[in-house]
């Protein structure tokens, strides 16, 4: 099986992933879904499932008090979404949240002073950067997320992170590992 991307990027995507048999024959065509919307799968990385599903990332501006890390209170970012859809139906069988998990003062990135306009909705601060989805053998999902220089594991529900600390000197081998609040959002099955 082939996939590929198609549409929009940035440094995240708005798009569709294909799917093509080993003739190049289209099988399937898959996207996101509910209040993502449609044509919002990123180009960074999909994971096909042993369920007939795909894991999906997309950004999604979501407003967030930025405050915490010199940004508006009524700041805006690009949170990291987990999509996992039905390919056959198309249907959303799982969302997950970084905005909804993880604080915003978890990123490394900054917001500097003459950077006009980011952390707006018009700019939406990008304080998490989804880089890669898969699960691992128990179907936990497992993602890195670049601005924040951590690798979360969930169990769909509590998600736990390993990084390196913000108050940890870059040469510093120290890391952390610590548990978020558990409200994924999870749809009917």
């Amino acid at each position: 099986m082939l996939t590929y991307y198609r549409g929009t990027n940035y440094s995240w995507g708005n798009a569709e992933i294909t799917m093509l048999d080993g003739s190049y024959e289209h099988i399937e065509t898959v996207t996101t879904g509910d209040d993502v919307g449609t044509d919002r799968a990123d180009f960074h990385d999909m994971t096909i499932t042993d369920r007939d599903t795909m894991l999906l990332g997309s950004y999604y501006p979501t407003p967030t008090d930025l405050s915490a890390v010199g940004g508006p209170e009524d700041g805006w970012v690009l949170d990291g979404r987990i999509q996992e859809v039905d390919i056959a139906t198309g249907e959303v069988v799982f969302e997950w949240s970084a905005a909804d998990q993880v604080p915003a003062e978890h990123t490394f990135q900054e917001i500097a002073s003459d950077d006009d306009g980011v952390g707006t909705e018009g700019v939406p601060f990008d304080w998490f950067h989804l880089n890669s989805i898969t699960e691992d053998t128990d179907g936990n999902l497992v993602l890195s997320a670049r601005n924040t220089h951590s690798v979360y594991t969930t169990a769909r529900l509590a998600p736990w992170r390993t990084c390196r600390s913000r108050r940890t000197a870059p040469s510093s081998s120290a890391g952390c590992r610590s548990r978020t609040s558990p409200s994924s959002r999870r749809t009917a099955s």
